[in-house]
């Protein structure tokens, strides 16, 4: 009898909604520096220092050995995959696609 209503004892309400906002450039200039800015809300709370996994599709942005500054080598249009890293999210990471133009 006593393990009666254990399930819900120890069930996670859940981790609610993730959104992951791009707030840094879209437009670079050939050699410009510009930091990683992405905002991540959790169940409507803005969840402070995220550790984020950055990647660019292309040779056109490269990345700071840290991940956290955009470098603008080359011209065209370049995709960053932006995922949020997390223990909480095993199934799949919240991912985010963000183009970025990079003009002479």
């Amino acid at each position: 009898m006593l393990a009666c209503g254990f399930g819900d004892l120890f069930r996670s309400p859940g981790v609610g909604e993730v959104i992951l906002t791009y707030t840094g450039p879209d437009v670079l200039t050939l050699g410009q520096r510009a930091p990683v800015a992405v905002t991540v809300t959790v169940g409507g709370s803005t969840f402070s220092n995220p550790r984020l996994l950055v990647a660019s599709s292309d040779t056109i942005i490269a990345l700071s050995p840290d991940d956290d500054t955009l470098i603008a080598v080359g011209r065209g249009v370049d995709t960053l995959t932006i995922k949020f890293i997390t223990s909480i999210l095993t199934d799949s990471l919240p991912t985010l696609l963000q183009p970025v133009r990079v003009n002479p």
